[in-house]
């Protein structure tokens, strides 16, 4: 499991983005709800993994930090992060979009109010990443 990411990946993420150090951050997130978000991709089933598609995962786990809401704050920026770190270790890059500074942060918010399905988020996923084969076949030409 390459692209799974540990608690510790998790606090760094949110130090740099709440610009808090992650002693103080470790103090106020809930244990549990990280943990289990971070693990929920990567569930078994007779030991069998049960999602085996690296976008699917990396979406799985930015869902569960959304709506578990293991932080005080910064939820939805974290599990963006998250989600862009996972694709990053499974060798997927995030393409770049005109305007992403507006439609990350409300596709974020639909997902975590329910206002978008799972398949809708996924799909919209799936419209912006790339493997790295595609991203240096694509620049070679």
């Amino acid at each position: 499991m390459e692209n799974k990411l540990e608690f510790e990946n998790l606090m760094s993420i949110g130090e740099t983005l709440l610009d808090t150090p992650a002693q103080e951050l470790e103090e106020t997130v809930c244990v549990f709800r990280a943990e289990a978000a971070l693990a929920a991709p990567f569930m078994r089933v007779r030991g069998v993994d049960f999602f085996t598609d690296p976008v699917e995962q990396a979406f799985i786990c930015a869902r569960e930090l959304v709506r578990w809401q293991p932080f005080l704050q910064g939820n939805r920026e974290i599990a963006y992060m998250a989600m862009r770190q996972m694709l990053r270790l499974s060798r997927y890059g995030w393409l770049p979009w005109s305007d992403e500074k507006v439609e990350v942060p409300e596709k974020m918010k639909q997902l975590e109010r329910k206002e978008i399905s799972d398949a809708a988020f996924l799909e919209w996923v799936r419209e912006k990443v790339r493997s790295e084969a595609e991203l240096e076949e694509a620049s070679k030409a």
